[in-house]
């Protein structure tokens, strides 16, 4: 038993020689840097990537709900578990998440937007 136990540690002892010899360094090869947003390509994948933020916002009940529910254009209905955004009342605050979500979403897409501005004048 014990020559079993003394093998199988020396297997493992020497197959993990063997992987430690590998080499990490990577070349990076999908980081996106400043410089490819000053080309024509770069600005269209940009705007591209703005506009696909938006999807997560305007494809979503969340937005709706913060959007058109408690106006003119809503009425409750039978969304119990939205009432309170139509009503306004203690369960309307910044932590809920049909506040939040939207909230965070669109301002992603207005620092991508801004980025995008920013880089425009570069570009030939």
């Amino acid at each position: 038993m014990n020559n079993r136990r003394y093998m199988l540690w020396g297997l493992s002892l020497a197959l993990a020689g063997t992987v430690s010899c590998v080499d990490l360094d990577e070349q990076l090869v999908g980081s996106v840097t400043t410089k490819y947003y000053s080309t024509p390509a770069g600005l269209d994948a940009a705007v591209n990537g703005a506009y696909e933020q938006l999807q997560g916002v305007f494809g979503r009940e969340q937005f709706m709900a913060l959007s058109e529910m408690g106006t003119d254009l809503w009425t409750l209905g039978d969304q119990t578990s939205y009432r309170y955004m139509g009503t306004y009342d203690a369960g309307l605050n910044p932590s809920v998440g049909e506040v939040t979500f939207p909230w965070n979403g669109l301002y992603q897409g207005i620092n991508t937007s801004n980025a995008i501005i920013d880089r425009a004048p570069a570009v030939a």
